[in-house]
């Protein structure tokens, strides 16, 4: 997760009025994820997102000028990445690789 992704672009594309903006959910429970392999970073984290969720933000997106928009436990991830820079990596490892 990279904090500054979408903003290159709606800096590049501001001079012709388009705002772009990045939406950042963790696993959404859709038949994407139904499949039979096991994926540590869905057991450790969880899929709690519905569908409907990641639409209402969508729709909120293209009405403000917000550039980032954090949904479920991508808030909390964005925060600790703020405070402690230096862990992002630590961070990410633990959510994604299983421990030994």
């Amino acid at each position: 997760m990279y904090p500054y992704s979408g903003e290159g672009l709606n800096i590049e594309l501001e001079r012709y009025g388009i705002h772009v903006c990045d939406i950042k959910p963790p696993y959404v429970n859709t038949p994407l994820l139904d499949s039979p392999e096991e994926i540590f970073s869905i057991k450790k984290m969880g899929v709690n997102l519905q569908p409907r969720t990641i639409a209402e933000t969508i729709w909120k997106a293209s009405h403000r000028n917000k550039l980032h928009w954090h949904v479920g436990a991508t808030h909390m991830l964005a925060f600790f990445f703020w405070l402690l820079p230096f862990a992002r990596r630590f961070i990410v490892k633990k959510l994604t690789m299983p421990g030994k």
